[in-house]
């Protein structure tokens, strides 16, 4: 799943695997500096990767935040969860 578009000179500024056993999950960054830094980085793509091998795919949805804020609340859900495998993702 992907929200936004890459901008040439864009640089990664969090990635993540994540691995989760419900059916759902909720993912937040925040761009936090320490006091003094001047550099702030606006998120222009959010990009999940899913590595679960299941059939039920996992839907994203951002819930806050996301392109174009510097904080983001995803929501990564399962429809058909059974509850004894768990899930994994890249974003």
């Amino acid at each position: 799943m992907q929200f936004g578009r890459l901008h040439p000179a864009a640089v990664p500024i969090y990635e993540v695997k994540l691995k989760w056993s419900t059916s759902v999950y909720y993912m937040d960054y925040v761009d936090e500096k320490p006091n003094g830094d001047k550099q702030n980085f606006i998120i222009n793509l959010i990009l999940v990767l899913e590595e679960s091998t299941l059939d039920s795919p996992v839907e994203t949805e951002i819930i806050q935040g996301g392109v174009g804020f510097n904080f983001t609340t995803l929501r990564l859900s399962c429809l058909h969860y059974d509850g004894f495998e768990s899930r994994n993702a890249q974003i």
